[in-house]
Parts: structure tokens; sequence; C-alpha cells
């Protein structure tokens, strides 16, 4: 991968962390300012899923700045677009698409068959 390839990839990688970063200021600011207790039983319901939704996208977006901060630390260390499993080239194609990835797609691959396999 060329330095520009990989300078690319780590501006996108700041953009992508700071949309999360955003996102999750937001999400703080209008749960805070939500202040409003639901009047009957459907409204009741209705709050209670806007919360678990809230909750699995602010776990998700963890997740999310967690692989980009790893990320970083491969760039940082050299490593970064090699698979972690096998060693080998990651594609910049694939690189491009999901630039916090760490496995090349035939890893990925592999794991997922063996999850449905366990499932």
């Amino acid at each position: 991968m060329t330095n520009k390839q990989l300078e690319s990839i780590r501006s996108t990688l700041m953009k992508k962390k700071e949309d999360l970063l955003n996102s999750s200021r937001n999400a703080f600011r209008q749960m805070m300012e939500n202040d409003q207790k639901p009047s009957d039983e459907g409204d009741y319901a209705v709050e209670e899923v806007n919360q678990y939704l809230s909750c699995t996208i602010q776990t998700r977006d963890r997740r999310c700045l967690l692989d980009i901060e790893r990320a970083f630390k491969r760039m940082d260390e050299g490593d970064y677009g090699c698979c972690e499993s096998c060693g080998e080239p990651i594609s910049y194609e694939r690189l491009k698409i999901q630039p916090f990835c760490s496995l090349c797609v035939d890893c990925m691959q592999d794991i997922e068959l063996e999850q449905k396999r366990l499932a």
C-alpha cells in the first residue's frame, strides 16, 4: 500500500471517528433533554423501544470507535493492511470499503462459516 493510499484511509477513519463522536454527543444531549414522562402504556412502550434502540446503536458505535483506534495503532506500528489471522495483505479495495477491518476476506469468511456452524 502506498503512503498516499494509507493517508487517504487515515483521513477516512478520522472522519468516521468524528462522525461517531458527534452522533454520540447528540444522542446524549437528546437523552438529557427528554424529561417527559410517558402518559400511558403505549407511550411508555414506545419510549422503552426507543431507549433500547438508542443503547444498541451506542454499543455498535462504541465497538466501531474501538476498531478505528485499533486501526490507528496498527498504522502507527506498521502492521496496518495485514490480516491479523494469516498475515497476508488485505486488499486496498477491502480497506477502502471497511478501513478498520483487520482480517482478509478469506479469514473473515472462515470465521463467519464457523459461527454459522456453531449456531
